[in-house]
This record gives structure tokens, C-alpha cells and sequence, in this order.
């Protein structure tokens, strides 16, 4: 959670920072991508990493795993005289429930400011029930003592009813009255008891900051919001189950010539037949024509009564409202992604003196230990996206040796020459050729690399090799990737780039993918060879 997300998670990658925790490293590791929720506020951030680490389990979150969460206040209905107090777990026994509130010090505080203002009892049950004279509480006036009938039942029921309505966030006529005896305190000069009556509006208003993502007693129920720009449709589903919002589902469609309801609707008939986690109730952002048709569909496909609503005011409303800032900001940052990248790969066709903008982008990697457990790994960037679909891995045939040219030239060889047989009964699926091929290696790599291309008709095709360095970092004594070194064919020097600029880190990027892509196998196929050994 944090108001500036790209910082938070900058401060990951940051080299000697002096309160990075060891944790850090091991975490980078294993991570493969980001994800994130947008929220309203800080409340409800709060709330939700609450949700999602007691659902997921987290290795390296040990400070909320267990079976605390957020506090909220109680209202003990079951009784005459109902008492308020503060508890963390919720339980269905007549008592009503508010909350949860994400800071525990700050909801305490209010709390008491509530007994003060209503004098209800915050006394143990039992404590209650064997008293026979009025308590301390009694004499500092932060109780009425219902328990020696210093108050009516009806006078009492009237106090719960105001402490109900504040809780429920009825709390407008309540923060005008303290208001009001602010301003008369200081007109009085009594300056210190109208700052303390300011620090309890402000109490208030923190604690009782409207929050959405996590309701007691709620329902299952996905909430559906749609957005389109001039060429994407960005489709956002939150999941809320039994009240809390568990995480969220993103469906990115090119534009089709249609209106919002029935793209919602089609999308309604994919997205359900597919998955049959189907909650009960259903909130879109768009109202749907055959409504009751859709209804009786999904109730037959999830086995139990759904319904679907489009809410214009409430807590459902507000939900939609959030679907849909999230579907904005994926169409957002995507559109940013798409702008940043067109600027990094029309860079590279200037530094690479390529004739066509490298749209599609294919590196090779050879993985082998002593020329055992061999492997070439292909994958390929399109629009700078890795596009998983296209990533292939060849296992060595030909060669038994540490032979890196002849392992690359098997699986250039391959690669290409499928291209070439592409019309053939045996060749099921394969690529058309990509826009720039990349190989892991230095110029020998390279040479190879242009041979192959040349032997299988592919002489235009532009390839580049990346080296990695032979320079050591001193900090951590291994190769400084700084000093890698990107060759073209009839050049003899390495084309020269900024070290730090987004072109040459893309290019980097790229040969890293290969590599992790292609050294997962190998490890999986070492651990199975040795097994098999033993």
C-alpha cells in the first residue's frame, strides 16, 4: 500500500539502501510481476492488504497472517441495556457490528469520545449485571448507570439510537454540534477545551473515513465495470466474497463495433460459462436489455438464485464507481506503456540502422552444463510485451559437447527452417519471421547467427547479438551488466549506447528473459537427471 506506488516499489530495486531489510533480496527473486488495486483512500488500502494476505499467505508478511484483524465497535443489542465496546472478532449473536476501522488507536479514541457524548455503559456483562452502586465512570460522567436504574429504559434505547445513527455515519447534526461548541469555547477564551473538542471532530472524521472493501455481513457478489477509449475496451471485475473485496480481474478486448450494454452482455455469457465460481448478486455499470433471461442463465450454470442490479446510489454504487477508476487506470497505463515502448523501439531502429520498426523482437539462449542438459530457448517481444504464446524450447539433438556456436546454429536452423517448411503436412504451427532477431552471445554468436539466416533465405532479416560483460561489479564481484555490448553485423566496435537509457535496459531486458526462460528447464532437467542416477 502506498499513495505513490511506482516509488514504493523503486525502493526495491535501489543498491546499499541503508534500511533495506535482507528480505528484500530473497523477495526480487521470486517475483515475476506487479499487480495492484486501485482504492479510494488510505482506509480502505489498509483493509485490503488485510483481506489479501490472510487469503494468500504471503512468505515475507508475517505481521498480519495471523488471526487478528482490524477492530471494530459493538453495540450488544441482546441486552436491556445495551453496553459498547471494541472487539476484533465478529460473531452472529444479535449484536450489531460497525467497522472495520483500519487504525485501532484512533478508533479507541472516538470511542471514548462517543461514551462521553451518550453515556453508554462499556462495563463487562457480568459486571454489569452485579453491580449495586454506580461506578467510577458514573461520577466522571462518561455514564448514565442503567445498572442501578440512574436512567430509563426509553431514555436509554434513545441514547443507543443516536450512537446507532453516528456509527452509521449519520454523524452530520453530531459534528455540527461540536462545532458549534468549538467556536463558542473559544469565543469564551477557553482555548485549550476547544482544542480538545477540535481534535475529536478530527478523530471522527478519520475514523469514520468511508471505506467499501470490506462490509460485515455481506454478500457474495462481483462488480462488473466497463470502459472503452478509441481502440480498447478494458473490462474491471471486483470480487467480494462475504463482504470483503478478495481481488480483481482485468479483460483487455480490442474495440468492437458495439454499444456498452451489449458488449456487458456478451462478456457476461464468456466470461460465466467459463467460470463457475458465480456469486449471488451481480453489479454492472451498465444496464442490460434481457436482464431476467441473463438472470435465469446464470442461476442454472452456479446452482443456486443470482441476480443482477445496476445501482445508482449506496455502497453498490460505490463499488461500480471503483470497477470502473480501476478499468481507467489499466486503459491508462497501457496506453502509457504503448507510447513509451513506440519511443524505445524507434530508438533501437536508429541505433540499429534497421529498415523496418522493430515491432516483433525474437532472442535465442543456449543453457547447458559441459554441453549436458543442453537447451535453446526463443522468446519474442511484441510491442515490447513479452508475448508468451511465441516462446519455444529446442532441445539440443546434435551436439554433445560444450559447443556453444553449433548448439546455436541447431536452434536457429530449427527456428527458421520451419518457416521454410511451413506449407509441409508435419509443420503444425510456427511464426511468420520477426523483425529483429537477438542473440545472447558475442560476435562469434553473431556470425553464426547471419550464416543460418543467409542458408535459409532470410539475408534481410537484421540480427544483433548482446555480450555479457567481463568486468566485475566490485560490490557483489559479478559481471557489471553495465558494461554489456550490443554488435551488429559488418561493425566492428559495439554500438555505442547510454547505460542507462530505456532502449539499451529494453535490450537487456530481453536476453534476460531468454535466459531465465531457457535455465528454468535446464535446472528441472539437472534435478531429473539426477534422480534418474540415483
Amino acid at each position: 500500500k502506498a499513495k505513490s506506488l511506482s516509488s514504493r516499489i523503486a525502493g526495491y530495486f535501489k543498491k546499499g539502501g541503508k534500511n533495506k531489510e535482507a528480505k528484500i533480496d530473497f523477495l526480487l527473486r521470486k517475483a515475476a510481476d506487479v499487480e495492484f488495486i486501485i482504492t479510494d483512500n488510505e482506509k480502505e488500502a489498509l483493509l485490503l492488504e488485510n483481506t489479501l494476505i490472510k487469503k494468500h499467505k504471503p512468505r515475507y508478511n508475517i505481521q498480519l497472517k495471523d488471526d487478528k484483524t482490524y477492530v471494530s465497535i459493538r453495540i450488544g443489542m441482546e441486552q436491556v441495556f445495551p453496553g459498547i465496546s471494541i472487539v476484533r472478532k465478529i460473531l452472529k449473536d444479535g449484536a450489531l457490528y460497525f467497522g472495520p476501522y483500519s487504525s485501532a488507536a484512533s478508533a479507541r479514541s472516538t470511542l471514548d469520545q462517543v461514551i462521553k457524548a451518550f453515556k453508554l455503559r462499556s462495563c463487562k456483562d457480568r459486571e454489569f449485571s452485579n453491580r449495586v452502586r454506580p461506578c467510577l465512570e458514573f461520577d466522571l460522567s462518561r455514564c448514565s448507570a442503567p445498572c442501578v436504574n440512574k436512567i430509563s429504559k426509553s431514555d436509554y434505547k434513545e441514547h443507543v439510537e443516536d450512537t446507532i445513527l453516528f456509527l452509521k455515519r449519520s454523524s452530520k447534526e453530531l459534528l455540527q454540534k461540536l462545532n458549534r461548541k468549538m467556536k463558542d469555547l473559544s469565543a469564551s477564551m477557553k482555548y485549550e477545551d476547544a482544542a480538545k473538542i477540535r481534535d475529536v471532530v478530527s478523530q471522527i472524521k478519520e475514523t469514520l473515513v468511508n471505506q467499501k472493501v470490506v462490509v460485515h455481513g455481506g454478500k457474495d457478489q462481483d462488480v462488473i465495470g466497463l470502459v472503452q477509449n478509441n481502440s480498447t475496451i478494458a473490462i474491471c471485475i471486483l470480487m467480494v466474497r462475504k463482504g470483503a473485496l478478495l481481488g480483481r480481474v482485468l479483460d483487455i478486448k480490442n474495440l468492437i463495433q458495439d454499444d456498452n450494454k451489449t458488449l456487458l452482455e456478451n462478456f457476461i455469457l464468456e466470461y460465466y460459462s467459463k467460470n463457475k465460481d458465480i456469486p449471488e448478486r451481480i453489479l454492472l455499470s451498465e444496464q442490460i436489455s434481457n436482464k431476467h433471461e441473463y438472470e435465469e442463465l446464470l442461476s442454472e450454470l452456479g446452482g443456486k438464485r443470482v441476480r443482477i442490479a445496476y445501482l445508482q446510489k449506496g455502497r453498490g454504487h460505490d463499488l461500480i464507481t471503483l470497477a470502473i477508476k480501476n478499468a481507467k487506470e489499466e486503459l491508462r497505463i497501457r496506453q502509457v506503456d504503448k507510447d513509451k515502448f513506440e519511443k524505445i523501439l524507434g530508438k533501437l531502429q536508429t541505433k540499429l540502422h534497421l529498415q523496418n520498426y522493430p515491432n516483433v523482437i525474437e532472442c535465442f539462449d543456449i543453457t547447458n552444463l559441459m554441453g549436458r542438459e543442453a537447451y535453446g530457448s526463443l522468446v519474442c517481444f511484441v510491442n515490447g510485451k513479452p508475448d508468451k504464446s511465441r516462446y519455444r524450447l529446442y532441445k539440443i539433438q546434435s551436439v554433445h559437447t560444450p559447443d556453444d556456436y553449433s548448439m546455436m546454429k541447431e536452434v536457429l536452423s530449427r527456428r527458421f527452417g520451419q518457416i521454410m517448411r511451413k506449407n509441409e503436412i508435419r509443420v503444425t504451427e510456427t511464426f511468420a519471421e520477426p523483425d529483429l532477431v537477438l542473440i545472447d552471445g558475442g560476435k562469434g554468436q553473431l556470425n553464426v547467427a547471419r550464416s543460418v539466416l543467409d542458408e535459409f533465405g532470410f539475408s534481410n532479416l537484421p540480427v544483433a547479438s548482446i555480450a555479457k560483460a567481463k568486468k566485475t561489479d566490485p560490490e557483489n564481484n559479478k559481471p557489471d551488466q553495465n558494461d554489456d555490448k550490443i554488435y551488429i553485423v559488418n561493425r566492428k566496435n559495439p554500438v555505442s549506447f547510454k547505460r542507462s537509457s530505456p532502449e539499451f535496459l529494453f535490450l537487456k531486458r530481453v536476453r534476460d528473459e531468454a535466459h531465465r526462460f531457457g535455465i528454468k528447464t535446464h535446472r528441472k532437467s539437472r534435478i531429473r537427471s539426477f534422480f534418474d542416477a540415483k
